[in-house]
C-alpha cells in the first residue's frame, strides 16, 4: 500500500525534511566557520551529520554536528591545508604550462589535470574511510586505494561536488551576479554537505573490509 504524499512518511514530507536539513546545516556551517580556518571541520561535520541522519532519521542535528565537529577538527584543518596547497600548485603549474608551445601545453595540462583528479579522489577515499574507521596511515591509504578501485565514479563525483561551489562563487562574483553568491551563502554550503553526505553513505553502505570491525568508530 502506497503512503499518501502528505503523510509522515510521504515523499513531499521527506522532501521538505531534506530542505530543512540543508538550510539548518548551512546555518551551522556558517556559525562554526566564523574563524574561517574552521570551514573544513564544519563541512566535514555537516557531511557526517547527513550520513547520521540517513542511518537514523531521528538524529539530533545540532548535537550530532557539534560531536562530529569536535571529533574531526584536526582532520578538517589538515584537509584545508592540503586543498590550498593543491590549488596553489595547480595555479602555478597552469601559468607555467601556458607559456609552452601548443602541442606540449595540451599534453602536459591533460596529464596534470588527470593526475590531480586521481590524487584528490584518493584523498577523498581516504577521508571516507577515516570517517567510518580508524587506524594507521598505511591502513587508511591501503583502503583508500580499494575504495577508489571499487567506487571510482562516486569519488570523482565527490570531486565535482566539492569543486562547483568555488567555481560558482568565482563566476558569480566576476560576472557581478551577487544574487548567485547570496543564494549560495543561504543554502549552498548545506546543499554541498547534503550531496557529500549522500555520496559518503552510498560508499559506506557498500564498504566491505575485513579489518573494519576492529577499527570501528561507531558506538
Amino acid at each position: 500500500m502506497k503512503h499518501p504524499v502528505l503523510a509522515p512518511t510521504g515523499r513531499l514530507t521527506r522532501f521538505f525534511e531534506h530542505i530543512f536539513l540543508m538550510i539548518w546545516l548551512n546555518v551551522l556551517i556558517l556559525v562554526a566557520s566564523l574563524p574561517l580556518v574552521t570551514l573544513g571541520p564544519a563541512m566535514l561535520a555537516a557531511i557526517m551529520t547527513v550520513e547520521s541522519c540517513l542511518r537514523e532519521p531521528r538524529t539530533a542535528i545540532t548535537r550530532t554536528f557539534r560531536h562530529h565537529f569536535r571529533q574531526n577538527l584536526g582532520l578538517g584543518i589538515g584537509l584545508e591545508v592540503v586543498g590550498v596547497a593543491l590549488l596553489g600548485d595547480l595555479l602555478v603549474s597552469g601559468i607555467t604550462l601556458l607559456r609552452l608551445p601548443q602541442p606540449w601545453r595540451v599534453l602536459l595540462l591533460g596529464a596534470l589535470g588527470l593526475s590531480t583528479l586521481i590524487l584528490v579522489s584518493l584523498l577523498i577515499a581516504a577521508v571516507v574511510y577515516h570517517c567510518r574507521y580508524t587506524g594507521g596511515w598505511r591502513l587508511i591509504l591501503y583502503h583508500a586505494r580499494l575504495i577508489f578501485a571499487h567506487h571510482w565514479l562516486a569519488c570523482l563525483t565527490l570531486v565535482a561536488v566539492n569543486a562547483w561551489p568555488l567555481g560558482l562563487i568565482i563566476a558569480g562574483g566576476s560576472a557581478g551576479l551577487l544574487s548567485v553568491v547570496y543564494l549560495f551563502t543561504f543554502i549552498g554550503f548545506g546543499l554541498t554537505a547534503w550531496l557529500n553526505g549522500r555520496l559518503f553513505w552510498h560508499i559506506h553502505t557498500r564498504l566491505e573490509t575485513p579489518a573494519a570491525p576492529y577499527f570501528s568508530k561507531e558506538e
